[in-house]
């Protein structure tokens, strides 16, 4: 990310996210801070799957964890990055409109708690720790109460995505929460044979596709 400025800007690595997210079979992981970096990494071993990690060079913050003094809030261990994306701070219940900010990095995570102070005085904030959308996706297949909690499909229309790289990487968080439902695609590699066959291997044959469409309605 930005972090990187000083090697030049085509050497950011602002976008290289959006190639490993869209390949099969391979997560991005993008820690906080360096605790979080540990437990993605074990979490990762005990898998056993392919993952692309996202860390920076330069020293960036190391998150503050447990009861926040000043706003009676506990903000969850590293381990909650497992999870793909975790609450850092609830709603304040100020009676403000509310705003969700879904974060992507820790110094972005650094810059946005600096100006949390003004931010609600206006505002009622809250916070998701974003750490890999797609072991979230998976969290929502498996334990959709977890996820539910973490953000609610009638929160999503509160969510604004932070990211210091593609924007697209947060894309999953803005989209209603039934986007997966509707969006019919490829998501594994494909075997080689006739196109017919290979078609149908992916699910895009004329019977499959309708099958599909009426799923998704």
């Amino acid at each position: 990310g930005p972090e990187t400025a000083e090697d030049g800007p085509t050497h950011h690595g602002l976008f290289w996210m959006s190639l490993f997210d869209a390949l099969p079979g391979i997560k991005v992981f993008k820690p906080m801070d360096a605790n979080e970096t540990i437990e993605m990494l074990f979490y990762a071993m005990e898998k056993g799957e392919p993952i692309a990690l996202s860390v920076m060079r330069p020293p960036t913050p190391v998150l503050a964890r447990g009861p926040s003094t000043s706003s009676g809030y506990t903000i969850p261990e590293a381990r909650g990055a497992i999870n793909g994306a975790y609450v850092y701070k609830p709603f304040s219940g100020n009676g403000k409109p509310k705003k969700i900010l879904a974060i992507c990095g820790g110094q972005v995570m650094a810059n946005v708690l600096e100006i949390l102070p003004d931010l609600e005085t206006n505002l009622d904030i809250k916070i998701i720790a974003v750490t890999s959308p797609e072991l979230y996706e998976e969290l929502c297949e498996k334990e959709p109460q977890k996820a539910q909690s973490i953000l609610s499909d009638e929160e999503r229309q509160y969510v604004i995505a932070l990211h210091n790289g593609w924007p697209g990487f947060l894309y999953r968080f803005l989209m209603p929460g039934n986007y997966e439902k509707r969006a019919i695609g490829v998501k594994e590699f494909l075997k080689s044979g006739p196109v017919n066959e290979v078609y149908q291997l992916a699910g895009f044959d004329p019977k499959s596709l309708k099958e599909k469409i009426l799923k998704a309605l």
